[in-house]
């Protein structure tokens, strides 16, 4: 990176009147000071960088993460996007500057809370059961594939698949029903994301009042202990608030 002309990379938006910092903690591995530009009670957490395209690979990730980490120690913060480097500070400002107005109210939706995680998945000798109990159709199919011919395996296997997506949809609902809809009660907002591979039950992400954490954990205990049998539970937080902040900063057009 030598040579490069230098940058500041962002990390996200807090509410300070005063410069801070937080350590040689900036990406990159330079040991560059995690600090910051201010405009009027709003700052931008930075870093020095090289203008250059980071890699998301784990040890770039690790570190954006690690600095949004340190700085919600201390700051309610609105968490930018992997990546996003300004090449002057007067850039920075003039987003501040136009942007205060959306900062200030994504800031008031989020101060005093953070997000928690929930993914859910079918344990490995649970997922048939479970899509089998649904629909005992399933069973004949799978024992008619042993015996029919080629052309005939091929529909009945069209079939099967369909019929265990439709299984596994209509237990997804009723784990939706005794899962996320009392944690949905607990937190302020929530959301559904992706369901990623076919035997994950639920993505779900919760914007939780820091207060509420202790309700939100035991009612998350008392989900573990029920099913823990039945299915894998991941839960993770305290995060940054990434699902529930819907900004596309365009340094280019804050000018």
């Amino acid at each position: 990176m030598a040579g490069k002309k230098e940058g500041k990379y962002l990390y996200g938006i807090i509410e300070a009147r005063d410069k801070k910092s937080f350590g040689h903690i900036g990406i990159g591995g330079r040991g560059d000071i995690v600090h910051t530009v201010n405009y009027l009670d709003l700052a931008t957490v930075v870093s020095n960088t090289p203008v250059v395209v980071y890699d998301p690979v784990k040890d770039n990730a690790m570190a954006h993460q690690k600095v949004i980490s340190t700085v919600m120690e201390e700051f309610d913060i609105i968490p930018m996007s992997f990546g996003i480097i300004s090449e002057n500070v007067e850039d920075i400002i003039n987003l501040m500057k136009k942007n205060y107005a959306k900062f200030k109210s994504v800031m008031s939706n989020i101060r005093g809370r953070f997000e928690l995680g929930l993914k859910i998945y079918w344990r490995k000798d649970s997922f048939g059961k479970e899509i089998e109990e649904v629909n005992r159709a399933i069973l004949d199919i799978k024992d008619e594939l042993s015996k029919e011919s080629s052309d005939a395996t091929y529909y009945s296997r069209i079939a099967l698949g369909k019929m265990v997506e439709a299984a596994a949809e209509e237990k997804r609902s009723l784990y939706r029903r005794r899962i996320f809809e009392p944690l949905e009660k607990i937190a302020v907002s929530a959301r559904e994301n992706d369901i990623i591979t076919p035997k994950m039950v639920m993505n779900a992400s919760f914007l939780v009042d820091k207060e509420k954490e202790p309700d939100f954990d035991l009612k998350v205990e008392e989900i573990y202990q029920k099913y823990n049998d039945i299915l894998d539970i991941k839960y993770s937080g305290p995060w940054p608030p990434y699902n529930f902040v819907d900004l596309h900063i365009n340094l280019a057009k804050s000018r």
